[in-house]
């Protein structure tokens, strides 16, 4: 029985990391991504995977074109 429950403890962990793993950039917009406090890369739009606690999104960066 405490089998079952560990295995599914397990899963829950596995699959919440995964779901925090997924990045998705919108069109018309890049992020800046910092690892560890530093920069790292910049993500173009569509869907990326990221390490969950070591990188995360800093900035969103829009690129549409601005009227002066």
């Amino acid at each position: 029985m405490t089998g079952w429950i560990v295995l599914a403890v397990v899963a829950f962990i596995t699959v919440m990391l995964l779901i925090t793993a997924i990045t998705i950039v919108q069109e018309k917009s890049n992020n800046v991504i910092e690892r560890l406090g530093s920069y790292n890369r910049v993500l173009k739009p569509g869907f990326h995977m990221i390490i969950p606690f070591f990188e995360w999104t800093r900035a969103t960066v829009n690129m549409r074109v601005q009227e002066l």
